[in-house]
């Protein structure tokens, strides 16, 4: 994740002297009441185009505990992994905050990974009572349907998009929301977060070791204790290993998923490709990255990873070419 937001800084910078306003950054900056927790929300919109009528493509944060920007030399770094202009032609792009954390931060008052932690070391109450995705997707959905209502929405085309944790808080929304008329499914796995905790310790193991038998172990105990007396962390990846596959199975809208082919979840989504042909789902688009990694940076032969071969542009532009001519 380091790596990930260290190169989306380079990327996606501003270019802005530090300010305290999203605007300032060429950002429009809402906020909503949701269950007594107010929720920043982000809108990027192309310049002078700001109250023109367009449909909007919400993106669903993955899993860290990130301020929507991230400001450090004097300019500031959005939370988005790619550009946020490949879109504003044609979209208001939407982003939403994690409930408890700030808008903004500057990089040296984060951890190394960029999470915030208040004084207790931890990420705020407010986060880890509500780090689950049963409260991301209806919170988000609820902000849907309160976006739709402002005058420059386009209601007719409502997308939603996420990558890791976000896709799998996208697909929750689009199986409950009538509304969205597109999902993007991006390096998510649709067999669950622990299933994606299994591939992760398979692919460090030696022979000496054998850390996917703690997963196993500690997916037990998630599953025959009781819900009361698990903590915020072992709830939320209990509701995140939800697997995703029964409701992409329903849902009828297009769908696009993209994913690296060196991913962890790259064999499980072969799976649901496999499902998809099997069962004739003619509204999945499938587009594999050869040689990409999980979040779409390239895997060279010894199994290093180039963070300095970024890809997420690339594949933003492939979101939005299929958007513009999906049905």
């Amino acid at each position: 994740m380091k790596h990930l937001l260290i190169v989306i800084s380079i990327t996606t910078s501003l270019g802005l002297s530090a300010q305290t306003k999203p605007e300032n950054f060429g950002y429009r900056h809402k906020t909503i009441m949701y269950e007594n927790i107010e929720t920043d929300i982000l809108i990027s919109s192309a310049k002078g185009e700001e109250q023109i009528a367009k449909p909007i493509l919400f993106f669903c944060q993955g899993s860290l505990p990130t301020p929507l920007l991230i400001t450090e030399n004097n300019s500031a770094y959005s939370v988005f992994p790619f550009s946020p202009e490949i879109f504003n032609k044609n979209f208001h792009l939407i982003i939403a905050g994690k409930p408890g954390i700030p808008l903004m931060r500057e990089s040296n008052q984060l951890n190394p990974d960029f999470a915030y932690t208040d004084s207790t070391g931890f990420p705020p109450q407010d986060f880890l009572a509500n780090d689950n995705l049963e409260f991301y997707a209806e919170r988000n959905n609820f902000i849907l349907q309160k976006l739709m209502k402002e005058n420059w929405v386009n209601s007719e085309k409502i997308v939603v998009a996420g990558h890791s944790a976000g896709a799998t808080i996208a697909v929750k929304m689009a199986a409950t929301n009538k509304k969205i008329t597109h999902l993007i499914y991006a390096s998510g796995n649709p067999f669950g977060r622990i299933v994606s905790m299994i591939e992760k310790s398979k692919s460090i193991e030696t022979d000496s070791s054998n850390f996917k038998e703690n997963d196993f172990g500690y997916w037990h105990y998630l599953n025959t204790s009781d819900p009361a007396e698990l903590s915020y962390t072992e709830k939320s990846d209990l509701s995140f290993s939800e697997p995703s596959f029964e409701l992409l199975k329903k849902i009828k809208i297009p769908v696009f998923l993209a994913y690296g082919s060196e991913d962890f979840c790259a064999a499980y989504l072969d799976y649901l490709r496999v499902w998809s042909i099997q069962n004739d789902a003619t509204n999945f688009t499938f587009r594999e990255y050869k040689n990409l990694d999980h979040n779409f940076f390239r895997v060279n032969q010894d199994g290093s990873v180039d963070y300095s071969d970024f890809n997420w542009d690339s594949v933003a532009e492939h979101w939005l070419n299929w958007l513009l001519t999906a049905k």
